[in-house]
């Protein structure tokens, strides 16, 4: 192994550049800005949140975290903080704040690139190091190339997950440790910046603590100058081969079974070792969801440490695997069940120990130039069919969605991503299932899916450019070149240039349903009508609308929370609800009811935006029945467009003192008869009777009936002057905005109806009157007022005049 650090002189800054601009082009080809699995929602949401509110709250993604708790509740807002390092949440906020500056950038198309630029900095520290560790550019350049493309490192540069942002940080500690021992430990401001990026990586992820006692090791000063004989160097690797295979066996055989047989641990432990010895060979010995099994390329370390050892050069033959080791353990007992990542490639949680174990194979890499014709042969020989079945791998990865792999599987696997056959089985390799997928299901790649092939071109070309200017630089000394600085600055402005274009191409995007008429409308309402304090609830069956207002959010003043699917929905005409009750807070989960309480706690209103409609009739729609019972209508804007996705905009106002199920009547009587049968006996003032211009009233009508009606009536409301004039009207809608219908009355049985009108902005000071109507249809479907019989006041026989003055005061 080479000892002397080769300086960072213009060609191999030059070098850096292209390399990062070539890994960045090739990234950028197979990028595809989908969200890819709840942890990384939650991250994407709490990073919106950090820009538009300054929290780190989840809101959109509300919905997801079906496992809410308001024990103490938060003072304005009770939303669950994202519950993860604050790092990457920060670093990416000026990627969300680019899709705000610049029009015609989606959100999540924005903030996906940002693992694009962590790994292609990630290979660009790691052919830092290499110099450091004194290899010459060609053999940098390569293992940089094969950390870049030949292991998991590619795959998750199209996610959002916080590993290679670890692996970054981590890697780029050790090389101020390696800097920092090279030069004797002088001087103290080289600890101080190993002190500093060492935070970062904690403060990115807190499990980079695990890699401390592995950058010790890389620290230590006396390994490098031991140089034991050809009988302790093989004793030394007979040794670690022997502690490999005992590892192997250890984890793969019933070692917790027998343990406990001879009482060496206790029963209640059982369970959780036997988890963790199968997490433990899973994570290094399956050939499916092991490091090696999912980067073969990584299996040159094994070479690279052996002759590491045999020349006495420890450091780097042991560093990598302790930090493999450490990562494997600490995560297999931290983790429990959720030992595999949840939507990800295997094996996730040890990304950050890849680069390490590419440093470990420079060795081998190195022997591809050597002057020794076998031994470059053989380093050739075993490395090219490494890097083609690591490539073959990676590209799987990159091609689809990992979801799609779980509905490749049989059904023995349960739809589970980390299904046991498909670590160990060769029949159900990841990839080997996903090339069934190629020629039916297309890439799943962003200009793919937009279908825009200048965005391919263009980073075909970028990327061809980039390679090009490897092998010029690599060919020949250009120590003093003159084309430096179009080198270091032009490419990436060109590539930097391509990628907001890029951006701009993939604006329209179905995945996150850009083309809906409904939704995009709703944007416009919102920023028209909604206020700093307001809030809107999504209530969905699906994700999908929260795929819009995830990338498509340009509401700036309010706050849109997702809820999640509720016990009393029905998802389709054939799928019956799992509750039915005539409760409507039963058909909810119960931290939607909380939320619901909660947030119009100190607020007058509250808006649903719902993805169904009456006219849906299977529709049990359990958010708007709970809001028809305890808050109070005031407008529905119906945005439905030509795709025929249902999109209402509901406004509701609230009422802290609404009690809907008290068996009290009502604080206010009237006698009015509508028709022959049905009587409004009364009503509720539950924000009482003095409002500002520009409130809502909220208003409970008492009705009854005699006997069961027999046709629907419509309701309609209005705020008049003495003498009459209508001033403001409420929303004409059926009895509890149509989930008491008139013909579902009993005779005899009381009604509450809930209902709102909001007062002008420009109104008058005052004393206004109510007035209540009650219509149907005619045989030609036009509506038709029933008469009010009798009653305290009654306006032109069919509007009821309520026995009370509203009173708007002077502002």
């Amino acid at each position: 192994m080479p000892t002397t650090p080769l300086p960072l002189n213009r060609q191999r800054i030059a070098l850096l550049v292209v390399l990062v601009c070539f890994c960045t082009s090739v990234y950028m080809l197979t990028y595809s800005a989908r969200i890819e699995s709840t942890d990384t929602l939650f991250m994407f949401d709490a990073t919106a949140s950090l820009v538009r509110f300054g929290d780190m709250r989840l809101d959109m993604s509300a919905g997801e975290r079906r496992y809410w708790e308001y024990e103490a509740p938060l003072p304005d807002l009770p939303l669950l903080p994202v519950n993860a390092e604050p790092l990457q949440i920060i670093l990416a906020t000026p990627l969300y704040h680019l899709a705000d500056v610049i029009p015609g950038i989606g959100y999540v198309h924005a903030v996906w690139l940002f693992n694009i630029f962590v790994c292609a900095l990630l290979v660009g520290t790691f052919f830092a190091y290499a110099l450091q560790l004194g290899y010459d550019d060609k053999t940098a350049v390569v293992g940089s190339l094969l950390l870049g493309f030949g292991t998991i490192l590619w795959p998750y540069s199209k996610t959002f997950f916080q590993e290679p942002l670890t692996g970054l940080f981590l890697l780029l500690t050790a090389l101020l440790v390696e800097r920092w021992r090279q030069r004797r430990y002088r001087p103290i401001i080289g600890f101080v910046g190993v002190v500093v990026v060492f935070g970062l990586a904690i403060l990115a992820r807190r499990a980079a603590l695990i890699a401390l006692p592995a950058l010790v090791l890389i620290a230590l000063p006396a390994l490098e100058r031991w140089h034991p004989d050809r009988k302790l160097r093989v004793a030394i690797l007979s040794i670690l081969a022997l502690m490999v295979i005992g590892l192997f066996f250890f984890t793969r055989l019933q070692t917790v079974e027998a343990l406990q047989a001879i009482a060496l641990i206790p029963d209640n432990t059982l369970a959780d070792l036997a988890t963790v010895n199968r997490t433990l060979h899973a994570y290094l010995f399956s050939i499916g969801g092991s490091v090696f099994g999912t980067s073969p390329v990584l299996l040159l370390a094994s070479a690279g440490a052996v002759i590491l050892v045999w020349r006495g050069h420890l450091r780097y033959a042991f560093a990598p695997f302790g930090l493999l080791i450490f990562y494997a353990v600490g995560y297999a007992y931290g983790s429990g069940d959720n030992w595999f990542g949840g939507l990800s490639w295997p094996p996730r949680f040890l990304a950050p120990t890849v680069p390490f174990l590419m440093l470990a194979a420079l060795p081998i890499i190195d022997a591809l130039f050597s002057h020794d014709r076998k031994f470059r042969l053989g380093a050739w020989f075993t490395i090219v069919p490494l890097l083609t079945y690591s490539l073959w791998i990676q590209f799987n990865a990159v091609s689809y969605w990992w979801g799609e792999y779980t509905d490749l599987l049989p059904p023995e696997a349960g739809s589970l991503i980390e299904w046991q056959g498909g670590l160990y089985d060769p029949r159900y390799l990841r990839w080997k299932l996903l090339p069934q997928l190629w020629g039916n299901t297309p890439f799943d790649f962003a200009w793919i899916r937009v279908g825009t092939s200048v965005y391919g071109v263009m980073f075909l070309v970028t990327g061809a450019l980039a390679a090009v200017l490897l092998v010029w630089l690599l060919r020949r000394d250009h120590n003093r070149m003159t084309y430096f600085w179009g080198m270091v600055t032009g490419l990436p402005v060109i590539l930097l240039t391509c990628i907001l274009l890029a951006l701009r191409m993939i604006y329209a995007d179905d995945f996150y349903l850009a083309f809906s008429a409904g939704l995009n409308d709703s944007l416009d309402v919102m920023e028209a009508e909604l206020t700093e304090n307001d809030i809107v609830l999504l209530s969905s069956l699906t994700l999908n609308y929260e795929r819009f207002f995830l990338n498509y959010n340009t509401v700036s003043d309010a706050r849109i929370i997702g809820l999640p699917t509720h016990p009393g929905e029905r998802p389709s005409l054939e799928q019956p609800p799992q509750v039915e009750s005539p409760n409507p807070a039963a058909l909810l989960t119960r931290p939607t009811v909380q939320l619901l309480e909660l947030v119009t706690a100190d607020r007058n209103r509250v808006w649903v935006l719902s993805n169904s409609s009456p006219y849906i009739t299977w529709a049990v729609r359990p958010v708007e029945r709970y809001m028809a019972q305890y808050f109070f209508p005031v407008r529905t804007f119906t945005l439905t467009g030509d795709d025929g996705l249902p999109v209402r905009l509901i406004e509701y106002a609230s009422a802290s003192e609404h009690e809907p199920f008290t068996l009290a009547g009502p604080t206010h009587l009237a006698q009015h008869r509508y028709g022959q049968s049905i009587s409004l006996l009364g009503f509720n003032l539950p924000a009482g009777a003095t409002y500002l211009p520009g409130d809502a009233v909220p208003v409970s009508l008492y009705w009854m009936a005699d006997n069961p009606p027999t046709a629907d009536y419509v309701v309609t409301m209005h705020l008049a002057q003495d003498g009459g004039g209508v001033i403001a009207s409420g929303e004409d809608s059926q009895p509890g905005v149509g989930f008491f219908p008139t013909v579902s009355w009993r005779a005899n049985q009381p009604v509450w109806d809930n209902r709102a009108l909001r007062l002008p902005q420009d109104i008058a000071p005052g004393a206004y009157q109510l007035w209540v109507g009650m219509y149907g249809f005619d045989a030609q479907g036009q509506p038709e007022l029933l008469p009010v019989s009798r009653g305290d006041a009654v306006e032109d026989g069919t509007l009821g005049v309520l026995p009370v003055r509203v009173q708007v005061a002077g502002e």
